[in-house]
Parts: structure tokens; sequence; C-alpha cells
């Protein structure tokens, strides 16, 4: 039947397979990010990854240039808003919280008028 020691070597190698395809996964990403230079979404991408394998300073970076590349888009801001709470940067993320409401209630202004019906909208 085997003993729980076998059990232990089995979790310890799987513990040491992810170990070490981390690195080889951190150079792909990097790869990947380097041809798609100034892409809010990659740099996203990789802060997140970043904040999920705990490299909160590498996370950060990241994220900073995925924050300057994402403009006004409200959904790529809160995929970085949700990087930054992963990685434990809950002033950075209350930031971008409250800018993302007001670019959401940017567009409800701007939907309502084109369909020409005011409508009461919750103060931000």
């Amino acid at each position: 039947y085997g003993d729980h020691r076998d059990l232990h070597r089995l979790i310890r190698r799987q513990r040491q397979m992810c170990i070490r395809d981390r690195g080889e996964i951190e150079r792909l990403l990097n790869e990947a990010i380097s041809k798609y230079e100034y892409s809010a979404y990659y740099y996203a991408l990789a802060g997140e990854n970043y904040a999920a394998w705990v490299k909160p300073e590498q996370a950060r970076e990241m994220l900073a240039k995925a924050e300057t590349y994402a403009g006004r888009d409200a959904d790529l801001l809160t995929q970085i808003l949700s990087a930054y709470d992963e990685n434990g940067d809950a002033e950075k993320s209350a930031e971008l919280r409250k800018l993302v409401g007001e670019i959401r209630l940017e567009e409800q202004k701007q939907r309502a008028a084109r369909m020409g019906q005011p409508r009461k909208l919750p103060n931000p």
C-alpha cells in the first residue's frame, strides 16, 4: 500500500516542478511583453502574475505601466485594480476604484444623453 513518505515525495516533487517552471513562465511572459510593448493588457497580465507569485515590486512596476497605457478603459482599469488588491496595494486599488466609478458615471450620462431621455443617476 505504501506509506505517508510516498505522498510526501509526490508533493515535494510537484512543488519542485512548480518552482522550476515558474522561471520559464516568467521568461516567456517577459518575452511576450517585450514583443507587445506599450500594450496595457500585457502589462496588466504581467502584473497579475507577479502579484500571484508574491513578487510585489515587479507587480507594481507592471501594473503602473498598464495603468499608464490603459487610459480611461474602465474594464481594463478594473482588471488592474484587482491585481493591485491581490498585491496588497489597498491605497492604489482604492484610487483606481474611484476613477473607474467616475468613468462609469460619465458613460451612463453619455448613454442617457444619446437616448434623449434624462435619467436620475446615483451620486458617485
